[in-house]
């Protein structure tokens, strides 16, 4: 029996993921695609759990779950692609950019300056 991996459950939360992500960010597809063009399994991968699964959980709506994100980036020194993909996500989700200055400097003040 041939395996079709369109048919299993991650290639379904990539699908999701996707359709989120595009959604939240103006060209968001095109912006997936260079993203993880190198290593498009890591793409299917990071946009099926964060984009298919965690943003379908009914936890946190999107606008918090978008703020704990951007937390934990800034938090971890992460810049560059994950940090201005989130800070457009977040805005998308309607976080206010004076509140996506607030949680930057709040998780700043606790976790360190993010690089330049």
């Amino acid at each position: 029996m041939k395996h079709n991996p369109l048919s299993t459950p991650m290639a379904t939360l990539y699908a999701e993921g996707r359709h989120t992500f595009i959604e939240l960010v103006p060209d968001g597809g095109a912006r997936l695609d260079a993203l993880f063009h190198t290593v498009p399994a890591l793409g299917e991968l990071a946009v099926g759990v964060v984009y298919g699964h965690l943003h379908a959980r009914p936890g946190l709506d999107p606008r918090l779950r978008e703020a704990v994100s951007f937390a934990a980036i800034v938090a971890s020194g992460m810049v560059g692609p994950p940090l201005s993909v989130h800070l457009k996500t977040g805005l998308a989700s309607g976080l206010a950019p004076g509140e996506m200055t607030e949680v930057l400097l709040q998780a700043s003040a606790f976790a360190g300056f993010p690089g330049q």
